[in-house]
């Protein structure tokens, strides 16, 4: 197995770490006892000066949502080209990008001192790449790769998803924010059983709800993926596990989607499946109940991953890593599937060295995707690999943004907005839709990639969900400002 992409690692790590853990719950030392029945923070009772914006109590947390309701760019997604670096003296990591309706980019992260758990954080950066705002988020817990994750809401909220030890059922539970479009809280709540729930993904489900699929092990000894449907107000209508009798790892955190008819697509990032004894990606079909429609693995013979999942017009993208790859170490790898799972195209891609994946997809607008990851074309040393693809998986262009790894990416409007890592720092980039860079970076460079056919054939699996028993608690974690160190390195 691969040991160097950001998310890999962190993925593999929990894997071995968590087992060693007893992760024992303790009590956060400044968080204020704000907390009101209905789970909403009372700001007259906060001690300290948490950002008043962001914590004051919706007016009525308990209204409906509007299934109907889409959020709209409130004009122009305007911006230049810019590459920043934030990061301070300990290990600062991102996955998670939003692009807000009024052209500002959130990322949402997390900063790990040595040793010790941290905490995640949320950092918002203009269309020109100026910092606006950097907050802590205290009471999540961001150790073992909960990096956290941010998704923008049909209303023009957003929904921030992670981990804690701090509140909840058990030694680690998930950790869910819901803020209105004005950054007023609605609700925030722990969810999880007694044992441990980590690496959350979740969706907004087209009822309003959302669907959070996540990693337990409060009911075996190894890890099942756990789904859970929770309405708008956060209240669980369904929950199971499902899982082989060894480990699954959810390797990224875009893994979900849902289809115009109601298919729920779920993609388990690396199954240790049994009829293969390999890792490889595992997607499932639920119907609206989370009846499992269908489930398959896709098997190229040796050890495959999905980092990320997207569901366009013509069926689902899954981008991730393959061992069948003509670099020696695997490669970067694009799959293109019907709606039933089934491969239309897949390929490999390497610039000849260690440890190369695709980390994450999105759809470029015309049929063809974007694709971030990274590569290795000196060997051993990572760079942050952006390409565009054509339909048929064909490389429209391909650059390098720096070393490191590219973790995930969004449109925004003219232009794309990445995030990427390498030594502890995360970088921030905004380039053209067609991969331009007007001005002087040497950050960006051309990439030479090749690219070639796999074989992965699709089996059948009939696993069967298993009850779980997943409790939702009110969480009262605060947003405090933080002084996150943030440099812009393009232009010169």
């Amino acid at each position: 197995m691969r040991a160097s992409l950001v998310i890999h690692t962190t993925a593999s790590i929990a894997l071995v770490a968590l087992q060693a853990c007893s992760c024992g719950r303790h009590e956060l030392e400044g968080v204020p006892d704000a907390l009101d029945d209905d789970g909403t923070v009372d700001p007259g009772e906060a001690e300290g000066e948490p950002d008043a914006d962001a914590l004051d109590p919706a007016d009525d947390p308990d209204a409906e949502v509007d299934p109907d309701a889409t959020c709209n760019p409130d004009g122009p997604l305007d911006g230049s080209h810019w590459v920043v670096r934030i990061g301070g003296p300990d290990e600062d990591r991102a996955t998670s990008i939003v692009t807000k309706p009024d052209g500002s980019i959130l990322v949402m992260g997390s900063t790990d001192p040595m040793s010790v758990p941290g905490s995640n954080w949320i950092v918002t950066v203009s269309g020109d790449g100026e910092l606006l705002d950097s907050k802590i988020i205290e009471g999540t817990d961001s150790w073992y790769g909960n990096l956290g994750y941010a998704i923008l809401l049909r209303d023009c909220g957003i929904l921030l998803a992670g981990t804690t030890t701090t509140y909840g059922a058990g030694d680690r539970d998930l950790w869910l924010m819901r803020l209105d479009a004005a950054g007023a809280l609605v609700w925030q709540k722990a969810l999880g059983d007694a044992g441990e729930e980590s690496l959350p993904s979740v969706i907004e489900t087209a009822d309003g709800g959302f669907l959070v699929e996540a990693l337990t092990k409060s009911y075996s000894i190894d890890y099942d993926v756990l789904l859970v449907k929770l309405g708008g107000d956060a209240r669980i209508e369904w929950q199971y596990r499902i899982g082989w009798a060894a480990h699954e790892v959810l390797l990224g955190t875009n893994t979900m989607a849902e289809g115009a008819d109601g298919t729920i697509y779920v993609l388990a990032g690396l199954a240790e499946i049994m009829i293969s004894t390999r890792y490889d990606p595992w997607i499932l079909a639920l119907e609206q109940d989370g009846d499992v429609r269908w489930q398959k693995v896709l098997d190229t013979g040796g050890n495959d991953g999905g980092y990320s999942m997207i569901l366009d017009d013509s069926g689902l993208a899954l981008a991730g890593y393959t061992e069948s790859s003509p670099s020696p170490f695997g490669g970067a790898w694009v799959v293109k599937l019907d709606a039933t799972g089934n491969p239309t195209w897949q390929k490999s891609f390497t610039a000849g060295g260690w440890w190369e994946g695709a980390n994450g997809i999105i759809a470029r607008g015309d049929g063809g995707f974007l694709v971030a990851g990274s590569l290795a074309p000196e060997e051993t040393t990572d760079k942050e690999w952006l390409a565009s693809m054509d339909p048929d998986g064909a490389l429209a262009w391909q650059e390098y943004l720096g070393e490191g790894s590219m973790q995930a990416l969004r449109l925004h409007g003219d232009g794309i907005v990445m995030i990427g890592g390498n030594a502890g720092d995360v970088l921030v980039a905004r380039i053209g839709l067609d991969g331009t860079f007007p001005g002087a970076c040497p950050l960006v460079e051309p990439a030479s990639a090749s690219s070639t056919e796999t074989t992965a054939t699709v089996h059948d699996t009939d696993l069967v969900p298993l009850p779980t028993t997943a409790v939702v608690q009110d969480a009262r974690a605060t947003f405090v400002d933080m002084d996150l160190p943030y440099e812009r390195l393009c232009p010169e």
